[in-house]
């Protein structure tokens, strides 16, 4: 093995051990063991490369959308709405922005009104625009928060 691959290996060992993955860190360790076989080098080497190819197919995982309720009713943007939510909303625990959601006429259920810009702070639209998370996406992590 070259000195590149090896520093590659232990590389990919060292990722592998802080994400919790044990197999990998162990096959790592094993392409690594100066007291193995070519032929059992050469296998962990393409068990590992199986592996990798595996992990760049695969999907990231979807984000978590969370979110926490800051202000209700009289105290929220829409003072003179009894059921208005203000929140504050969440992406893998980053704060991505503010919103304000209203209860629906019809059955009271909270979602979005009026432009984008009446119910999202600035951040929180640029977020949506990015496509980090929709519109339903807010509504489903508001509503969560507010059981």
């Amino acid at each position: 093995m070259t000195e590149d691959q090896v520093g590659d290996i232990g590389l990919m060992g060292l990722c592998a051990f802080a994400a919790g993955d044990n197999v990998m860190t162990g096959l790592c360790a094993r392409a690594l063991d100066p007291n193995i076989t070519a032929a059992q080098r050469d296998w962990a080497r393409v068990m590992l490369l199986a592996a990798l190819d595996h992990l760049r197919s695969s999907p990231p995982p979807a984000p978590t959308i969370t979110a926490k309720i800051t202000a209700r009713g009289p105290r929220s943007t829409v003072p003179n709405n009894a059921g208005a939510v203000d929140a504050t909303v969440y992406v893998d625990g980053r704060h991505v922005g503010d919103c304000t959601l209203l209860p629906r006429q019809y059955d009271g259920r909270l979602d979005v009104w009026g432009e984008l810009d009446h119910w999202a702070d600035d951040s929180l639209r640029t977020a949506l625009d990015a496509g980090t998370l929709s519109a339903d996406d807010v509504v489903e992590a508001v509503i969560a928060a507010d059981r």
